[in-house]
């Protein structure tokens, strides 16, 4: 079946940790997930990590030069950028799933083009998008009609775990 599904709630809500857990079941698989990047114990940046083992920085406290910035993370895209066309090659049986769909990454227009290609993929798809970010093109994502939104808090967490789960299979 054709599944897709869009986790989206606050910074810190456990988007990205349900994500993964649901990804711990799930053998083939092909995407990436946002990671925060720590120094001494503060967040600093957040870097991609993809299914084939590839990582890139996309923002940075210490990107100074970059004229990109969200909040206090100057935002840097090239890396993202050029590993994006090795998760274009996938399986017809792969769950394909990004983590995240947000102002960041939206900086990319080959980002928006990838996210494009998940969706109209054909296959299942598991996501998480931003809930204090929007433009029109996570609005025109949220509206589509093949797409089940999930909104992850800090009082369901366990009961929208099992509701991917069961979505993903």
């Amino acid at each position: 079946m054709n599944k897709k599904i869009l986790l989206t709630g606050l910074p810190r809500s456990g988007k990205t940790t349900i994500l993964r857990k649901v990804l711990n079941n799930i053998s083939n698989k092909t995407g990436f997930i946002t990671e925060e990047i720590l120094e001494k114990g503060e967040r600093t940046g957040f870097k991609i990590v993809t299914s084939k083992v590839q990582e890139a920085i996309i923002a940075s406290t210490h990107f100074d030069t970059s004229p990109l910035k969200v909040s206090r993370y100057f935002v840097e895209v090239k890396g993202m950028d050029a590993l994006l066309p090795s998760l274009l090659e996938y399986s017809d049986n792969d769950l394909l799933y990004i983590d995240e769909i947000g102002q960041m990454q939206l900086f990319s227009g080959k980002f928006k083009d990838f996210v494009q290609n998940y969706l109209n993929s054909g296959l299942p798809f598991l996501g998480t998008i931003s809930k204090i970010y929007e433009d029109s093109f996570t609005k025109e994502i949220l509206r589509r009609e093949d797409v089940t939104v999930l909104e992850v808090t800090k009082d369901n967490r366990e009961q929208v775990l099992k509701q991917a789960t069961e979505l993903a299979k």
